[in-house]
């Protein structure tokens, strides 16, 4: 009878008979635990909804006043925001900062939003900005309906009425007459489902990576994707107003990671 020997097999103590091959694991890489705080994500989303707002008014600035090319706009918000996180972050510190527990999962995560960055700036060319942020107002219905299927928290039904009546006010601000719906919404609300898309994912990925490794891949993500294309379609800025409406704010990842994505999804309506 073959002696045997206990192994760590996933924390357990598993008697494997000597001369078997030995299973092996790869040690998966440890997170911060995740630390409920509603408060303190709530007043991070507030913040993080009034640079939204800033930076959609300097890019309608940029695009519409300035005649600025749209992807042009999109990359240098990128590729701005992705310098600044590097140095804000440390350049010592960027071989750390690409090690990711889903390093893929991290550039789609970056990808869509860079994608509903660019719908909801082309949007913006067309459509009145009240316009824009009251179709956004579709994504806490968005991601209240998919974060119970996707991440296995559930709206209580108060929560979801409360939704659900925003989105009747968004009914209202786009009054959608027949023949009255500009085509420029479709943009904009397929820039919404993105950004739900990304919320979702943003929240998955917030208990495998730290805040900071989140921040680096956001604008990376959108770098990789459109930072190409400012060769192709550059336009030098006429005037230092036209270029300051070009870079952008680092994201507040932090926000996702310390409450809840139902319960921090309504605070984007505030940016009304």
């Amino acid at each position: 009878m073959r002696r045997m020997a206990a192994v760590r097999y996933q924390g357990l103590a598993c008697p494997v008979p000597l001369g078997y091959p030995q299973p092996m694991t790869s040690p998966r890489p440890e997170a911060p635990p995740l630390v409920s705080n509603p408060l303190r994500g709530i007043g991070w989303m507030c913040v993080a909804v009034a640079v939204f707002a800033v930076q959609d008014t300097t890019s309608k600035s940029a695009t519409v006043i300035f005649g600025l090319p749209v992807l042009q706009v999109v990359a240098m918000r990128f590729i701005v925001n992705a310098v600044i996180n590097a140095i804000y972050l440390g350049p010592h510190n960027v071989p750390k900062l690409l090690r990711s527990a889903r390093p893929g999962m991290q550039l789609f995560r970056g990808g869509v939003m860079s994608l509903s960055t660019l719908l909801n700036f082309t949007a913006l060319k067309y459509l009145r900005m009240d316009q824009t942020i009251a179709i956004t107002f579709l994504t806490p219905l968005l991601v209240a309906l998919l974060a119970g299927p996707l991440l296995g928290e559930w709206v209580g039904w108060r929560r979801m009425v409360a939704i659900v009546v925003g989105f009747i006010g968004v009914a209202i601000v786009v009054r959608p007459d027949i023949g009255g719906v500009h085509w420029a919404m479709s943009l904009s609300i397929a820039a919404t489902l993105c950004y739900a898309l990304y919320n979702i994912t943003t929240r998955y990925m917030a208990p495998l990576d730290s805040a900071a490794v989140m921040q680096f891949y956001t604008p990376l993500g959108g770098t990789l994707l459109f930072g190409p294309t400012i060769f192709f379609v550059w336009e030098t800025p006429a005037t230092f107003g036209a270029s300051s409406a070009l870079p952008s704010a680092p994201r507040f990842t932090a926000t996702r990671s310390s409450a809840p994505r139902s319960r921090i999804g309504p605070v984007p309506g505030g940016g009304v």
